[in-house]
């Protein structure tokens, strides 16, 4: 897994390092200081995998000799001047030497571009198998010109003191400003008192207190840019500017070469991550752990750090592993109560459905306490902590707009339960219409055919053939009495037109004889009007 380790410090006389030195470490190339006349060199040389020196556009060509180079940065600072800054990175092991070595070309290379200082670069490696791929560089405090270093023509920092006129007005001035003005206008140097307080020595006069019991016998400063703003701020955002490059540089590397693994140069708190960063080994530690694991997978026994930063990181690890866990189910059971809150329409329904999912709820009314069953460790904690947008009224709009929902819902799935519905009625009125009309052309149809057999003998007279009713209406009330009546019908004809069919003759009222086969007609023409009748006929 690709980690981000990125520190940087200043070389000056000030910390008793010298460039020079520092560049015989990084490069593994024996130098000679100018300043002292000794040869500085590194005892590890063969650690030194890949080396080299990224110049500005405007500088000598002999800089890209790293003895001459940093001779010169020493030789152009006066005092305890700071001469460059060191610094140290973490190498993803996902990249090959070759990507290694063209990773640290291009951060240097950058470097060199943006600043105009001339930057040296190294690739170290422990030789043992470790894979303890670092990189080193080593960036001159001043710009590059073609001649050589060029100085800034102002100071780049000031020291300045806060003073206060009596009458409590505060100004911040440099040592320049003080003698030349301030002090003549009455302006006096404030001090940090014991008790935290900020006074001059007048005010702290008039009220009893003198030289021992101010905090520190320096005056109140700050340094400030030239351009006013406070150093350490100053240095503080181009740290992290400085940084932030390095994270890109390796996240391009990264991706370059297919690798998913991405580098952050923030914080765990500034990324929101509450997990603790484990500590820095180093190499000795480093060395006794990885022994001590190995006697212990010979021994077939259990591993136990036996460095004090190794115990501290095991606790660490312990410590980020139980918070993990932790957050893990705070963040499982904040999804839970949201997904129960778009559910539920009363606060009964509510706590039903959480608790059908193994989450336990306490308390009152609304103000519920959530936790998990499965984990009692878990402490429980107020709904609105978890979820801080189902307050108890943020909770009961969710109810109001749930029984809303599902009023709508309820809504539409009646009206297509109807439409269904009305659709198969009109289906099935279209299947009885067809038929109850094909019926009647099939009755017409014999009819005709009909009165052209007459005289035929009633054995070889046909009968009627009506087909029968499909299966969507052959219970209908209607279409049953319809096909009775034509098949009736067409029997009484067939009677009356057949020969060799015996007629019975009644006496009338006035006498005369008439056929019972008229009474059968007017029955059905009785039903053939009512058939008419229900048509629209």
């Amino acid at each position: 897994m690709a980690i981000y380790h990125f520190s940087r410090n200043g070389v000056s006389p000030a910390a008793g390092s010298s460039a020079v030195k520092a560049s015989a470490y990084l490069s593994g190339i024996s130098m000679f200081r100018e300043l002292t006349g000794v040869k500085c060199s590194y005892g590890r040389a063969d650690r030194v995998v890949a080396h080299g020196v990224a110049l500005p556009e405007r500088a000598p060509a002999a800089f890209r000799d790293p003895e001459a180079l940093w001779n010169a940065a020493e030789a152009a600072q006066c005092g305890n001047e700071c001469y460059a800054h060191r610094e140290k990175m973490a190498l993803p092991k996902e990249l090959s030497a070759g990507e290694r070595k063209c990773l640290m070309e291009d951060y240097a290379g950058k470097v060199a571009k943006a600043t105009g200082h001339p930057t040296e670069w190294a690739v170290h490696d422990q030789t043992d198998g470790n894979e303890n791929y670092h990189g080193h560089g080593l960036e001159s405090e001043l710009a590059c010109g073609w001649n050589g270093f060029e100085r800034p023509s102002q100071r780049r920092n000031i020291k300045v003191y806060l003073c206060r006129k009596p009458g409590g007005e505060d100004t911040w001035v440099d040592a320049a400003d003080w003698k030349r003005w301030a002090k003549g206008e009455g302006y006096e140097k404030v001090f940090t008192f014991e008790d935290g307080q900020q006074r001059t020595m007048s005010e702290a006069e008039s009220l009893g207190l003198g030289k021992k019991d101010r905090k520190s016998k320096n005056p109140v400063a700050m340094v400030v840019t030239d351009g006013g703003e406070d150093a350490r701020d100053a240095a503080k955002a181009a740290l992290i500017e400085r940084r932030k490059l390095w994270a890109d540089c390796v996240n391009a590397a990264l991706e370059r070469n297919g690798i998913d693994e991405r580098v952050s140069h923030l914080s765990n708190a500034e990324r929101g991550i509450e997990e603790a960063p484990t500590r820095h080994l180093g190499l000795r530690a480093a060395a006794m752990e990885r022994d001590a694991k190995r006697r212990a997978e010979e021994a077939g026994g259990e591993y136990h750090p036996v460095t004090r930063i190794g115990r501290e990181n095991e606790e660490i690890r312990a410590r980020n592993a139980e918070a993990s866990a932790k957050r893990m189910i705070r963040a499982n059971l904040s999804e839970l109560c949201r997904l129960a809150a778009d559910r539920a329409e009363n606060i009964y329904e509510y706590r039903e459905v959480l608790e059908g999912w193994r989450v336990s709820v306490s308390g009152s009314g609304h103000h519920l306490l959530i936790g998990d069953a499965d984990e009692p460790f878990v402490v429980p904690e107020p709904l609105s902590d978890l979820c801080p947008e189902l307050t108890p009224e943020g909770l009961e709009v969710r109810f109001l707009e749930n029984v809303e929902v599902d009023i709508e819902r309820r809504g539409a799935e009646i009206a297509e339960v109807r439409s269904v519905v009305e659709a198969e009625r009109r289906r099935v009125t279209g299947i009885r219409d067809a038929y109850l009309e094909e019926m009647r052309k099939t009755y017409l149809d014999y009819r005709k055919k009909a009165h052209g057999l007459k005289g035929t003998a009633l054995v070889a007279f046909p009968r009627i053939e009506l087909k029968r009713p499909p299966k969507e209406v052959v219970d209908d009330p209607e279409v049953k009495r319809l096909w009775l009546a034509y098949r009736r019908d067409a029997d009484v004809l067939r009677g009356e037109l057949a020969s060799g069919v015996p007629r019975k003759v009644t006496q009338t009222y006035g006498g005369q004889p008439q056929r019972q086969e008229q009474g059968q007609r007017r029955a059905v023409e009785q039903v053939r009007t009512e058939h008419n009748r229900g048509k629209g006929r």
